[in-house]
């Protein structure tokens, strides 16, 4: 499979988030959100995760693979 697409956004912890996560209800959660697709671009899966905005990290590598 590959990314076909990836979202973020941010949103307040509803009960059920907080609950899942251990968190108190408001807390700050980055949502991602995305598609990945089969080679030929055939979307197979649809991905949504709630992450602790206090834990949050990413890494984004703009050289291609083997340079630098």
């Amino acid at each position: 499979m590959e990314y076909d697409w990836r979202a973020f956004s941010a949103i307040g912890a509803d009960i059920g988030d907080a609950d899942l996560l251990g968190v108190p209800a408001g807390t700050p959660l980055l949502v991602r959100e995305g598609v990945s697709c089969t080679p030929d671009g055939e979307p197979v899966l649809f991905v949504r995760r709630r992450i602790n905005g206090e834990r949050a990290r990413f890494v984004l590598n703009f050289r291609p693979d083997g340079e630098g």
